[in-house]
């Protein structure tokens, strides 16, 4: 498959602004997938290669992230685990179930989350209220394992429901909450990313392409909330919500 210079430019500035969007409150999948879809990726390379480009890109974010210190390891690394399990258990049960529930499930709350959005204070400048350790297992342990299993079961999103969590139920201020939950989406994403890899799954004419537009993106957006995390979420979470909301809509109808 060969694509013209216009398909090869559309492809790399598409999955650009998808990292940008990754790295600063996640979903960007939800415009790599109908980019991919538009461009004639096969439908069987597609999940394959979008995972490819994601999390070689997130590479770049999580380091930015590190090197600043933004992430917050003790709770992170906990929910790491337990995503890795709840994602395991989520894609054996897709296997059983339609995912048309989640649909239902994700048109009911995410209205609730756009008006919730509005409240939130974003102004946070720490962790504004210090949990005890029964307290951070416990909702670690839960953030883990339910978002891990939306993300082995549907998928799209994942990185801002990630935030959305951290954010309310561990007090992380938006820097924090959008570092750590990059790392904890990457950390998910490499598993979907090696069973791919290891059986032909990805569509690496493409994935090249994309893996630098990625890189570019999740640089540009990193950068984006080291410097201006207060200002660049909000919008861009309000953005990632709309375009999950239209997903849904569209998939059912």
């Amino acid at each position: 498959m060969e694509f013209s210079y216009l398909q090869n430019a559309l492809l790399f500035f598409g999955v650009l602004l998808a990292g940008i969007i990754d790295a600063i409150a996640g979903g960007g999948g939800l415009i790599t997938i109908p980019l991919y879809i538009s461009l004639g990726v096969p439908e069987s390379l597609i999940l394959g290669t979008n995972k490819t480009a994601s999390t070689m890109g997130g590479l770049i974010a999580i380091t930015r992230f590190i090197k600043s210190k933004a992430i917050v390891w003790k709770e992170g690394s906990i929910a790491i685990v337990f995503s890795v399990i709840g994602s395991f258990s989520g894609a054996q049960v897709s296997n059983y179930l339609s995912a048309k529930y989640m649909i239902y499930i994700l048109l009911f709350i995410l209205p609730i989350i756009l008006l919730l959005n509005k409240k939130l204070n974003f102004e946070r400048a720490e962790i504004s209220k210090q949990l005890n350790l029964k307290a951070i297992i416990l909702r670690t342990t839960l953030i883990g394992l339910v978002i891990g299993f939306y993300d082995g079961f549907f998928g799209p999103g994942t990185g801002t429901f990630l935030f959305i969590v951290l954010f309310l139920f561990l007090n992380f201020n938006v820097l924090q909450a959008s570092a750590t939950g990059r790392v904890i989406n990457f950390s998910s994403n490499i598993s979907s990313f090696i069973y791919f890899a290891s059986h032909g799954k990805v569509m690496w004419e493409v994935a090249i392409i994309a893996i630098i537009g990625s890189a570019l993106g999740n640089w540009i957006g990193s950068g984006l909330v080291l410097k201006k995390a207060k200002s660049v979420i909000r919008p861009v979470f309000n953005l990632v919500i709309i375009l999950l909301l239209g997903k849904c809509i569209f998939s059912l109808i």
